[in-house]
């Protein structure tokens, strides 16, 4: 799967949930900057890239300023372990729990991380299989 399918798939779902949450964004950063900002820290431009931690799940919802973060990289990495008639719904799975977990955020429910699962598992029950075993939280 190609990076611009990817990325097609990511910016009609975020669309799709726009009435939910109006102002949300997708930034699409390359994979040392999303490690550098989920790690909380710059990307200084001497820093060896090789130094830089792999693995990280490669979406993250930052629900004060309704952006989700993507490592396209690093998402098509994840998509490409998936049989190819599985990679399309894992996408849509990717983008739907960080949406997810946005608007519950945002809503104040308590205990967001059980919520988004249930939230996923009910009304999205293939993408929730797919990416129920990925490490997000």
């Amino acid at each position: 799967m190609e990076s611009e399918e990817i990325l097609t798939i990511m910016q009609r779902i975020t669309r799709d949930f726009a009435k939910l949450i109006p102002q949300v964004k997708l930034e699409v950063v390359s994979s040392q900057a999303y490690q550098a900002r989920i790690k909380g820290r710059p990307l200084l431009p001497h820093e060896d890239q090789e130094d830089t931690e792999t693995g990280l799940y490669p979406l993250r919802a930052l629900p004060t300023s309704c952006m989700i973060l993507v490592d396209l990289e690093g998402t098509r990495g994840l998509v490409e372990k998936e049989a190819p008639q599985l990679r399309g719904p894992l996408v849509e799975g990717l983008i739907l729990r960080e949406i997810i977990y946005m608007a519950v955020c945002i809503q104040a429910f308590p205990d967001a991380i059980s919520r988004t699962e249930a939230i996923l598992r009910r009304h999205w029950p293939l993408q929730y299989t797919l990416v129920k075993d990925l490490r997000r939280f």
